[in-house]
């Protein structure tokens, strides 16, 4: 069995980073700070990407380890799994390395501004079956469910917040077969 899981909001408590990060004293003094502090998510990761980009912003090995959920590390160390991440790549590249430093290793798809569905879609085979996706995000779920008929879909909630009824809900990555 392999799960493929999206990293924000499934792994990874977004919320809770930029809270910490957005006090970073020096990120006040950059234009921009009111895209980072008040944006939309879009925006928000394209300010982000910017400063990755341009060296204004890194985050040091294992520093956003504490972001990850509490069933995260322990599921990943006993479950063949797949990170699958949408977005800016330098930005979702800074997260997940961060993070994942002095975790077990894990094969990490970024698909950049691409749907998840395509992309699963080319390496699927490259796999073990049965396959399990989880992602929080609605679209990207109707994306697999699109492109892959044998891929077993789950909408992570973690926020708490009712699922769309289009496919089984979960708050937990303990509650997966």
């Amino acid at each position: 069995m392999t799960y493929f899981l999206d990293f924000d909001r499934t792994l990874f408590d977004v919320e809770a980073f930029i809270q910490k990060i957005i006090v970073r004293p020096q990120l006040a003094t950059y234009p921009e700070y009111q895209a980072l502090k008040e944006g939309r998510r879009p925006d928000r990761a394209a300010a982000f990407a910017t400063l990755l980009s341009d060296g204004r912003l890194s985050f040091r090995p294992g520093e956003l380890s504490p972001f990850f959920y509490p069933d995260v590390v322990d599921f990943i160390n006993t479950h063949s799994s797949v990170i699958v991440t949408h977005g800016f790549l330098v930005w979702q590249k800074a997260k997940v390395e961060s993070a994942f430093n002095g975790v077990s290793p894990i094969p990490v798809l970024y698909t950049e501004h691409e749907h998840k569905g395509p992309v699963l879609a080319r390496i699927l085979t490259n796999y073990q079956k049965p396959y399990v996706f989880v992602d929080d995000n609605l679209e990207e779920l109707d994306s697999v469910a699109t492109h892959l008929s044998d891929v077993s879909i789950y909408e992570m909630r973690r926020d708490g917040a009712e699922g769309s009824g289009r496919y089984p809900v979960i708050c937990s990555l303990t509650e997966l077969p």
